[in-house]
């Protein structure tokens, strides 16, 4: 079986990173892959991005004469770039007419998104027939999602005429699957396969930056890891953390990412009086966030929507404590008052309630911790994921 992937991943051109190896390994799994990559740059200077794991610079994989990367003996990438994003997956569609050569049934598609990269997976399907499987990371069914921004109005309303020409379609959640099938979509074409967390590594890794040592005044830290963006809301997280200092004056809300919010945020402290409470701590290592999970006595996530929620896992897995939002894994592997709390969106009051409520009951937080690490148990491990996703690929090849 040939797969093409469509993807906007450029870590995947990053020799070393987490996603440069996802695709090796996904090269046992099938005779081809070829990778359609939408970059953002024609090109990157090694060096800027670092690797998830070990926080190292990664060099960029040369092009070779036609522009091809390559990754291993069978696995192939394709950066395809444009001034204009709505191009992009037209230049990529015909990119792959070149690559597939005509022979159409050898060739199965998936594609990283219902949106850009879902329009190639859709083109093929429309004009050669190639079986198509798409992947949903992000509940983009949300009104919120939906209410966010111009460009996400038309991806739902692009998604809910393309997606019924694909022939399966992997979710990250159950919470997206429910919301597929809402529309009218068939179950039986929905597989729920969710992110294969490293949990024994994340274990395993050193504390390199402990979060009580670094505010040792402070008698309870509240840790977000968070891309600073509007669908992750951290705004509410402010204003709950400061209706919860007026009960208990000696807590920190510690908040490690960067983003186009961070000034606006920043700004909300210093109104709120909450500024000198409120530590902005910019983009941390991987194994910085980490450390922080395991130093901290609450892990907080405000989003407003979430297709699954990595960090929540993660933190829960580490035995942090876990406050979040009704998004993602609320309800179906964070449950509210078994292995963590959970809020409706948007809700200040609701979270603050929680906030002081974990921050005064050292039995309760205990408990929440102790459950959260047993959810190990029934986390996908990377073997039965790669298996999985090689079963769900088989199953639109017959199609």
């Amino acid at each position: 079986m040939k797969v093409l992937m469509v993807s906007t991943d450029e870590l995947i051109i990053r020799e070393g990173s987490e996603a440069y190896f996802r695709m090796r390994e996904y090269g046992n799994l099938f005779s081809e892959l070829h990778i359609i990559l939408f970059s953002k740059e024609k090109e990157r200077n090694p060096g800027e991005i670092q690797d998830k794991f070990h926080g190292v610079n990664l060099g960029g994989i040369k092009s070779n004469s036609t522009g091809q990367k390559k990754i291993r003996e069978n696995v192939f990438v394709y950066p395809v770039f444009s001034i204009c994003r709505f191009f992009i997956p037209f230049k990529a569609f015909s990119k792959v007419k070149k690559i597939i050569k005509g022979e159409k049934k050898e060739w199965v598609t998936t594609t990283q998104d219902l949106f850009e990269t879902g329009l190639v997976g859709f083109l093929l399907k429309v004009f050669y027939k190639i079986g198509w499987q798409v992947q949903v990371h992000t509940d983009f069914l949300s009104p919120f999602f939906f209410r966010q921004s111009f460009l996400n109005k038309i991806r739902v309303v692009i998604s809910k005429i393309i997606i019924w020409k694909a022939d399966r379609v992997r979710v990250v959640s159950e919470r997206i699957k429910k919301s597929l099938i809402e529309i009218g979509f068939k179950g039986e074409k929905i597989d729920v396969l969710p992110i294969a967390v490293q949990a024994e590594e994340i274990k395993n890794m050193p504390i390199t930056f402990d979060l009580r040592k670094e505010f040792p005044d402070a008698n309870f830290i509240i840790f977000m890891a968070s891309r600073l963006t509007p669908e992750k809301n951290i705004k509410l997280a402010l204003n709950a953390f400061s209706e919860a200092l007026k009960i208990n004056s000696g807590m920190k809300l510690v908040i490690a990412g960067d983003g186009p919010c961070k000034k606006d945020l920043e700004d909300e402290a210093e109104k709120r009086g909450i500024f000198q409470d409120v530590k902005f701590l910019g983009k941390l290592s991987y194994q910085e966030v980490i450390s922080g999970m395991k130093t901290a006595d609450l892990f907080l996530s405000s989003s407003v929507y979430e297709g699954y929620g990595m960090a929540v896992v993660e933190a829960a897995a580490l035995g942090c404590p876990v406050l979040m939002t009704d998004t993602g894994v609320a309800g179906e592997i964070i449950k509210d008052g078994e292995n963590g709390m959970v809020v409706p969106v948007g809700l200040v009051s609701k979270m603050a309630e929680a906030i002081v409520d974990l921050a005064g009951d050292n039995n309760k937080r205990k408990k929440i911790a102790e459950e959260g690490k047993k959810i190990v148990l029934d986390l996908i491990s990377k073997e039965e994921y790669l298996k999985k996703f090689r079963e769900i690929m088989e199953l639109v090849n017959k199609k």
